[in-house]
């Protein structure tokens, strides 16, 4: 569900208010054992019998997404999942001009100046996708500099040896990317992460246009520096930083392919609109392959680009009125990763789970991996609370992992686990928006409502709690219908947008499309009797109710 910033305002005002008025009905019950006065409520808690289904999923909508996972990484609990990036390529500009005029005007009259083949050459053509960053800083909070007095980074969101070496390829997709769904197309075209959606890599590639076998992921910046001025000797520009840029994954790529298909087509009438472009150039397909230790990337595309640097010459009349070329110059011309863009995933020996209505564990996997199913209550139970009139103080899920599984099996753990509404179509619970704590920091926004990573003094996850006391009360005092849940991993919880997944049974799932970009996984006890009591998954409720 995505609100507009003048609905989530009112709605984080409305639950703050009501908030403050479940706090205030808290302490008038707790307050009434007075002198004299007999108490009319009372107030206890109670556990109730949970269900937790595992749901494995067998692929998940990734076109749209935020970021993009590219790599492979292998665990002794969830197998190994291997990804590679389809991209459509679309113009930095519409009907470019290569030079200082256009392939019509230069070939019009060669007697004339401004008619004379500029004779545009390409001189480099690279791949720029910018990693997740963080400034490295010094004890005292400020960042830390290099040689050149430019700040350092540290990559963020790579997972497994990024000092490895490995091989890295970039190909021409030949596949047209549409927008809109087959028969009728009125519907948009949604793309998967395995089938139904066709294996790019496999079935529609032809130009290689990079393979490095050798690259290997750096944190060092780009420095672009200034082009000497020949009107100042006494100083060499060219030794001056002009601009710096963040670590990115960079790629040389094939300058002959770009200077037949682009510089070289400058006319074309493919170049005339984004629609015509993505038909010509249909994208690229970049994949990973000789990865000897795990190592994965989360990347974000919507700064990726592909530059193509190249030079021209220019003309001028001598004194004898004879055209001349008597200048080198050189631009650039950028084409950005943009349109539909996919993230495929194979996925190996992924466990089996059990999948009854009462797991005694629950396998949560993001990317192409697996969700819970999880039912709260009992017809008896909350016919129990509407009829004794409960009101819910706080109602909590609390989900310990299960660390002999997890240990020594190279898991990456999440830091978060997320509750939505599995029947009304992934949105969130009540307790989401009326969570006061909501902040632009996404590992501590909303820690309210909860479902952030406890853990022990060894640093190893513990449990995640969940606090769903607004959705219990709207059930219980209002009637409103007591739907199924799913919980999934996430990591930011400030962004719910949804994917649509499909089940191993080809059933269709909307789930938070932060789940689908997630590589995390864990393993929690469920809610089987099997489960010691103290590590069991059921429902804590404290409340208050009329005494009798």
């Amino acid at each position: 569900m995505i609100k507009n910033s003048k609905t989530c305002v009112q709605t984080l005002a409305w639950g703050i208010l009501l908030l403050m008025v479940l706090s205030s009905c808290k302490k008038d019950f707790s307050n009434l054992d007075l002198p004299g006065v007999s108490p009319d409520f009372e107030t206890d808690v109670a556990y109730f019998k949970t269900y937790a289904k595992n749901v494995r999923l067998n692929s998940v909508q990734t076109d749209g997404l935020s970021l993009y996972q590219l790599g492979k990484y292998t665990s002794g609990v969830y197998g190994t999942e291997e990804s590679y990036i389809v991209s459509q390529l679309t113009l930095n500009a519409t009907s470019p001009r290569f030079g200082l005029y256009s392939q019509e005007r230069e070939m019009a009259d060669d007697t004339l100046v401004s008619t004379i083949d500029e004779e545009e050459l390409v001189t480099r053509v690279y791949l720029d996708i910018p990693y997740f960053t963080n400034v490295v800083l010094d004890e005292e909070g400020s960042a830390v500099l290099d040689d050149d007095d430019t700040t350092t980074y540290e990559l963020d969101s790579i997972y497994g040896d990024s000092d490895q070496e490995f091989g890295i390829k970039v190909q021409r997709l030949t596949y047209y990317l549409g927008d809109y769904a087959a028969p009728d197309f009125t519907d948009d075209e949604k793309y998967y992460s395995s089938n139904p959606t066709p294996d790019f890599l496999t079935n529609y590639t032809s130009d290689v246009l990079a393979d490095k076998g050798d690259f290997k992921i750096s944190n060092e910046t780009i420095k672009i520096y200034k082009e000497d001025d020949p009107d100042t000797e006494d100083v060499d520009e060219s030794e001056e930083i002009e601009e710096v840029l963040t670590p990115r994954l960079r790629l040389d790529l094939d300058t002959a392919f770009f200077q037949q298909y682009i510089i070289d087509q400058e006319d074309n009438t493919a170049f005339k609109n984004v629609s015509n472009f993505k038909e010509y150039m249909r994208g690229i397909v970049i994949n990973t392959y000789d990865i000897s230790d795990n190592l994965l990337m989360l990347l974000d595309l919507s700064e990726a680009k592909i530059t193509i640097e190249y030079s021209y010459t220019s003309a001028s009349e001598n004194d004898e009125g004879v055209v001349e070329y008597d200048t080198t110059n050189t631009s650039s011309f950028d084409i950005n990763l943009n349109g539909n863009m996919i993230q495929k995933t194979t996925t190996t020996d992924f466990p089996s789970m059990d999948t009854s209505d009462d797991t005694e564990l629950i396998y949560l996997k993001g990317v192409q991996g697996s969700m819970a199913q999880i039912d709260l209550l009992d017809a008896t139970d909350l016919e129990t609370m509407r009829d004794e009139n409960w009101l819910i103080n706080e109602a909590n899920l609390t989900f310990y992992v299960d660390r002999d599984d997890l240990d020594g099996n190279g898991v990456i753990e999440p830091n978060r686990i997320f509750l939505f509404n599995l029947d009304e179509e992934g949105i969130p619970l009540m307790d989401y928006a009326f969570d006061p704590t909501a902040t632009s920091v996404a590992y501590s926004s909303r820690y309210v409502h909860g479902g952030i990573i406890e853990k022990d003094d060894d640093d190893d996850a513990v449990k995640y709690k969940i606090r769903l006391t607004e959705h219990l009360n709207n059930i219980v005092r209002n009637d409103s219908v007591n739907v199924s849940l799913g919980l999934v991993v996430l990591s930011d919880i400030n962004a719910v947008t949804t994917s649509t997944v499909r089940t191993v049974s080809e059933e269709e799932v909307i789930i938070p499309a932060g789940s689908t970009t997630n590589p995390s996984g864990t393993i929690l006890y469920g809610s089987s009797a099997t489960v010691p009591e103290d590590k069991r998954l059921r429902l804590e409720v404290f409340y208050t109710k009329p005494s009798n």
